[in-house]
């Protein structure tokens, strides 16, 4: 096969087309003692340390990555594709919970669509915890549904306006703590009607990266007495918004490929922002009878102490050193618009 230098390092012509390939991956096993069951919780995961805790954990994951390149009168037009396997010997292995595909988009012109990282995230959790559940809004590992616009203006600065899936958490109603979409409990969200709006402007230089992010969510109910009970009535539509700021910078000096990193986030109505990882344990949203969907009021204080919490740990930047072992890839809006949307992670 013909070398195809445009793109970079592996990328080959497809035999008879002018467009070029380049396909990869990565294998890695693992095994745990002491993890309570559970890669990311670790002992937090309900650690009741009896004779059913699962004290060693098995792991496997690999994946097989093309990223397919073609110029056009417009710019390049890329697709890019992960798929692969991730399993372990916690639950059932089967075809439910071993394929796993966490990187499926198009990028022409500018715009972004398919699966790949939210254009809201910033910090990464895997590259600075090993336990990656604490409060942060990166959706790296799993991806997420975007349809976005980035523009470039020069010099490593450019901005980028998206739609992506909605981030839900728990909504409470008439007293009932809920998970979002188990359809088996009163306060669930409703069908999913609006995606979130979600723009960033970023800086990508040879010192590091920064970034100020937004995004709007609506928050809709399903109906006081479940989802079907049409009767019972159901709260209003509310919009939920978050904001953040991130800032990374380059520390060579200690090793190739070392930085420090921290991010910021507010919000209130859309704490998935806050808790992408742990959206079941952490946050909720309340309505009210009132046919307004308010933010949690004091009843008993539990519901305010809940969102207080979420809020402050939130503020808390997460300073950390990461070393890159064999680099990273960076995602639509950087230095290469091209480059992988998202992170490689474990």
């Amino acid at each position: 096969m013909k070398i195809c230098s445009l793109y970079g390092v592996g990328f080959y012509y497809v035999p008879g087309t002018d467009m070029c390939i380049k396909i990869g991956g990565w294998v890695r096993a693992e095994y745990a003692y002491g993890d309570n069951g559970n890669f990311a919780w670790g002992w937090a995961n309900n650690n009741a340390n009896n004779r059913n805790t699962n004290n060693s954990t098995w792991r496997a994951r690999g994946y097989i990555t093309a990223d397919a390149r073609n110029q056009t009168e417009y710019g390049t037009v890329r697709g890019y594709l992960a798929v692969g396997l991730s399993t372990n010997n916690i639950g059932f292995d089967n075809a439910g919970n071993t394929f796993s595909s966490n990187r499926a988009f198009i990028q022409w012109a500018g715009f972004t669509f398919g699966l790949t990282q939210s254009f809201f995230d910033f910090y990464n959790s895997p590259a600075t915890s090993y336990w990656g559940s604490f409060p942060a809004s990166d959706t790296g590992d799993g991806g997420w549904m975007v349809a976005a616009y980035t523009a470039q203006f020069g010099n490593g600065f450019s901005g980028s306006i998206a739609a992506e899936m909605r981030r839900t958490t728990q909504i409470v109603n008439s007293g009932t703590f809920v998970r979002a979409g188990t359809g088996a409990f009163p306060g669930d969200y409703g069908g999913f009607q609006s995606p979130d709006v979600v723009a960033n402007l970023r800086v990508d230089q040879a010192w590091g990266s920064a970034q100020v992010m937004g995004a709007i969510h609506q928050v809709n109910a399903t109906y006081y007495g479940g989802p079907n009970a049409v009767s019972s009535g159901h709260p209003d539509d509310d919009v939920g918004f978050a904001v953040g700021a991130g800032l990374r910078l380059n520390a060579p000096m200690i090793s190739q490929g070392d930085y420090l990193q921290a991010q910021i986030n507010y919000t209130q109505g859309a704490l998935r922002y806050i808790f992408q990882r742990c959206a079941v344990r952490c946050g909720l949203w309340r309505h009210h009878r009132g046919r307004q969907c308010v933010p949690a009021q004091p009843d008993h204080g539990l519901e305010r102490q809940r969102r207080l919490r979420a809020l402050l740990e939130s503020a808390v930047a997460h300073l950390a050193l990461r070393r890159l072992c064999g680099g990273e890839l960076q995602r639509p809006g950087q230095q290469d618009p091209l480059l992988v949307a998202g992170r490689r992670r474990w």
